[in-house]
This record gives C-alpha cells, structure tokens and sequence, in this order.
C-alpha cells in the first residue's frame, strides 16, 4: 500500500527499484556517523553501535552499504545521489519465523541456515562455514517477482544482491503462529 510521508507518496521498494540500483550505481561497505559526531572510532562497539537506545550516539556509527553514483553519472538521480542501507546494531539482516529453530521464533540471524556447513566440499568455501552467524541485511520488496522476496546486503562478500524467497510467504497473510507467517526484515520506503 502506498504511504504518505512529510506529503509525499512513497511505497515499498520493489525488486525493480533494486535492480534498478545495481545496474545503475556504485556500492561500497562502510560505517555511517551522524552529524553530532566528531570522528571515528576505534572501538568496534562504538563504531557499530549507534542505536535509538543509546544515552549518547556521538561518535558511534552503524554499519551499511552505501549506494551513490560517481561522478558524471546522471543516472538514478544524476552525479553525487546516493542512499544507505544500514544493517543494524547486531548486523543480523532478519529475525525468522521458523519452527525449525528449536521451536524458537523471531530467531536474530543472518541467511537461510540455522548451523555450520558440513558438506565435504565446504573446505574450499570456509566463508560459508558459518553463514548463518554473518553480518548482512535482507530488505524486503514489495511483492515477490522472479524468485525474488527480498534484497540481500552481504556485509562478509560485499554482495548488493537478489535473495530467495524463503523469507517471504505471499500465499497467506494470515497472522499469528503457523507455516505461512514471513520473517521480519528491513524496509526501505521510495519515492
């Protein structure tokens, strides 16, 4: 549903919005700081820290991709345009609905795996060993489209990506416990 925002009508991105990014511009991975900060950190708590809850933010960032366009381009907004996309204080991308969790829900994680990689070829891929425990973010779309319910921000390969659609179940939004309840993901509202 579209929303109305400071008198704008924006909605849920869309797997073209995301495309359109990839195809369109440059993405880099970094930390953002706000304006109240003075300069980086060398703490890592700090450095991924900043949060709502926090007393003071000065100084703490949050970790993210950056998506802009270089110079001359006029692409997606023309030279200079550029958004984030953080990935959270935990960097988790999701929490997932998931009975296969132990019989836990809203588990905070990273991927579509709930334990190490054990297949005997894992060993020329030690990257994935541990996916699931990785820093990334899953962004939903507004609708599946082409195998594809969510944007995948991979902090470990600095992937700016499509990802599967495990983590959305359009078939039925019906609420509360069940197989047809969608994981909790990050939303990225566009004009």
């Amino acid at each position: 549903m579209p929303q109305t925002i400071g008198g704008r009508q924006c909605h849920v991105a869309e797997l073209a919005d995301f495309e359109a990014l990839q195809k369109n511009c440059q993405f880099a991975f970094g930390v953002l700081y706000d304006d109240a900060s003075i300069e980086t950190s060398l703490n890592l708590s700090d450095v991924n820290g900043y949060a709502y809850y926090n007393a003071s933010n000065t100084n703490k960032g949050m970790r993210g991709c950056f998506v802009f366009n270089p110079a001359g381009s006029l692409n997606s907004g023309g030279a200079g345009a550029n958004i984030f996309f953080p990935v959270g204080v935990s960097g988790y991308g999701r929490r997932k609905h998931c009975a296969q969790e132990n019989g836990k829900y809203g588990v905070l994680r990273y991927a579509a795996r709930s334990a190490l990689y054990t297949s005997s070829d894992v060993r020329y891929r030690p990257l994935f060993h541990t996916i699931y425990t990785n820093f990334g973010g899953l962004y939903w779309c507004n609708r599946q489209s082409n195998g594809t319910s969510s944007w995948d921000i991979n902090v470990s390969t600095y992937d700016f990506n499509h990802f599967g659609s495990n983590a959305f179940l359009i078939s039925d939004w019906t609420a509360g416990d069940g197989p047809n309840v969608s994981d909790a993901c990050f939303v990225r509202l566009v004009e």
